[in-house]
């Protein structure tokens, strides 16, 4: 169930991958949400056909998609529709980060696939955006860069991936460092990244063989910084949880053989193809890990990653004083809560 309070004014959107999985869904929330949001700016790619019915039912100012053929097309099709006024149609870069950039723009939702929206997001930072963020490899690409932006404009980025989003919530319970600037930022003393290390502390055997780190110096200085210091202080460790894949109980030496249709077949989610391999091969998680770093101001050794099959919960926070929060999932909800901006789930 989630609680979302009506908003004191409308708020304008953009969306960055607007025909994608988490394009669609946010549309659908502002579509349960009437008179609360107000779509400005669409960013597509090639699915014209989804991106029309968008404009349709939207009516956005702006639109972009990959290339200047297919903006041809999307004018045409519009017009057949009898659409007026034309929304302005652009393509490619250019296109990308005049929706990100939108002057009438409250919130982006960057969700576009990989790093082609990694500018455009990274603009709308600096400009002091609210930014409803799905896209992780923007945080993988250049998480340094765009942390230090949202610093100086004095902007959370707000995660819509699900597992993400749990770890807002659970940390919104929590005591936050009263320094607005965070480890790494301007007057921190500490340059951003100088929080990354690798760890040698010891480890104990969980359930399955699995590793954990137990033995976490919680009084250690990382950086320059004391726990106290950090951007969290009271949180002792982030678990992220993972399904393990189509592959979680395939032999090693059989992995050569596995066919792409099999990498595809993931046992809980559907979602689309390079996200699917990704989460086959783990990589997705790994990707995860560096996201939590950059988002939560945590150190690298506070992230630790449970294999956990089936998955009733999509992340725990242990906090220093021994209070655990277990989170669910589900995009539809971190969407209502990043666009509500005090909403709870």
């Amino acid at each position: 169930m989630v609680f979302v309070p009506k908003t004191l004014s409308m708020k304008s959107l953009s969306i960055l991958g607007s025909t994608g999985s988490i394009g669609r869904q946010t549309l659908s929330v502002v579509d349960s949400l009437p008179g609360q949001f107000k779509i400005v700016a669409l960013a597509a790619g090639s699915n014209l056909e989804e991106l029309v019915s968008q404009v349709e039912r939207h009516r956005p100012e702006l639109v972009s998609v990959a290339y200047q053929k297919l903006a041809d097309e999307v004018s045409r099709r519009l017009r057949e529709k009898g659409i007026t006024p034309l929304p302005a149609i652009h393509h490619g870069r250019e296109g990308m980060l005049a929706v990100g950039t939108h002057p009438q723009t409250d919130i982006v939702v960057s969700a576009a696939v990989g790093i082609v929206g990694l500018e455009a997001t990274y603009e709308a930072v600096k400009l002091g955006r609210t930014i409803a963020l799905s896209n992780k490899e923007v945080l993988v690409a250049a998480g340094e860069l765009v942390m230090a932006a949202a610093t100086k404009s004095g902007r959370e980025l707000l995660p819509v991936d699900s597992e993400h989003n749990a770890v807002h919530q659970c940390l919104r319970a929590g005591r936050r460092s009263s320094s607005r600037e965070g480890p790494g930022g301007p007057g921190s003393g500490v340059a951003p990244g100088v929080l990354g290390f690798t760890s040698t502390e010891p480890t104990t055997t969980g359930t399955g063989g699995r590793t954990f780190r137990s033995d976490i110096d919680l009084s250690a200085k990382v950086g320059g910084l004391a726990p106290e210091e950090l951007l969290y202080p009271e949180v002792r460790r982030i678990i992220l949880t993972a399904s393990g894949g189509p592959f979680r109980k395939t032999l090693l030496k059989a992995l050569a053989t596995v066919t792409i249709d099999q990498a595809l077949a993931h046992p809980n989610w559907r979602m689309g193809n390079r996200i699917t391999i990704d989460s086959a091969t783990m990589m997705n998680k790994g990707f995860e890990i560096i996201e939590a770093r950059w988002l939560f101001g945590v150190r690298p050794d506070q992230i630790d990653v449970l294999v956990h099959h089936p998955l009733h919960g999509r992340i725990c926070g242990l906090f220093r004083f021994s209070a655990t929060r277990p989170h669910g999932h589900a995009h539809a909800h971190p969407i209502c809560v990043n666009l509500s901006g005090e909403g709870r789930i």
